[in-house]
């Protein structure tokens, strides 16, 4: 039965927190008569994101809180009222979101999309989710963002993700790593500017916004004074390392150990906030499909 307390992992103390609210695969036992519900639960995480977490936090320190309750139970990167209608039609403000909201009411199986429940929730059965899984989860990394700021000054927070790459982007030999900040709004532009050109200057191909801009942690928690919050998407193909990538000099490990190296930089460094943006890398606009990992161009 999944833990209805998040787990908090520590390392050395530093100014890094890591997120993962997509690292789950569980669904608890009083809804896994939804089979529709279990069998993408078990596909739609970020592959290779449990190897990565337990990494940097040995390589780098820091924090790491993660749930192991699948994102398709709640989704922890959504705010708690973005409740869809066609998931409770009867939720006070509930409309229907072009990402699911923070219960998905659809997701892609077997290359179909497909309702996940035969029949809407009730308000009970919403409310039930959002208190015993989305709220701890909310309430642990608040109280880890604070007591980072009381420690050190200041704390990087990041939300760890894993994605395949565009096709554009998709090199055998170089991973490609995504930086999201919502155009600058989430992260002084020193920060993000420090983050992409130690990536690069590794060999890294680093593509900055637009693609994936970062969602309810990155947005709600870079408000508390002295948070700064990135979240990466780390190119799946290499954590999940695939035999054509096998005999390549980068692999998971030195993808991984250049990130932590480059955090390790800039983690201590004093910064403010800027309200200048930051640089951007020009890209169509995009939405991404939390349920079913789907892009399209908006």
């Amino acid at each position: 039965m999944p833990d209805c307390e998040p787990t908090i992992l520590s390392g050395a103390s530093c100014s890094v927190l890591f997120e993962s609210p997509h690292l789950g695969r569980e669904v608890p036992p009083e809804l896994q008569h939804h089979l529709r519900l279990m069998d993408a639960a078990a596909q739609r995480l970020d592959g290779g994101i449990d190897f990565a977490g337990h990494y940097l936090l040995d390589a780098l320190g820091g924090r790491w809180i993660y749930f192991s309750v699948s994102r398709l139970v709640v989704d922890l990167n959504r705010g708690a009222s973005r409740v869809d209608s066609r998931i409770c039609p009867q939720w006070p403000g509930a409309r229907v979101y072009k990402d699911g909201g923070v219960i998905v009411p659809f997701a892609e199986i077997g290359g179909v999309k497909e309702r996940l429940y035969d029949a809407p929730l009730t308000e009970t059965e919403v409310e039930y989710r959002l208190e015993t899984y989305w709220r701890p989860y909310h309430e642990r990394l608040r109280e880890m963002a604070n007591s980072a700021v009381a420690a050190h000054g200041q704390a990087l927070l990041i939300s760890l993700h894993s994605a395949y790459p565009w096709k554009e982007h998709q090199r055998e030999d170089q991973p490609a790593i995504y930086l999201g900040t919502r155009n600058g709004e989430t992260c002084a532009a020193a920060v993000l500017s420090a983050l992409r050109n130690g990536l690069e200057e590794k060999g890294f191909l680093v593509i900055a916004e637009n693609y994936y801009q970062g969602a309810y942690t990155t947005q709600t928690y870079s408000e508390i004074e002295g948070v700064d919050a990135i979240q990466i998407e780390l190119d799946r193909r290499f954590l999940l390392q695939e035999p054509m990538l096998d005999a390549g000099f980068l692999n998971r490990e030195t993808m991984l150990q250049a990130l932590a190296s480059v955090l390790k930089t800039i983690s201590f460094t004093a910064r403010r906030r800027s309200s200048a943006p930051a640089r951007r890398i020009h890209s169509p606009r995009v939405y991404v499909d939390p349920a079913t990992g789907d892009v399209f161009p908006v």
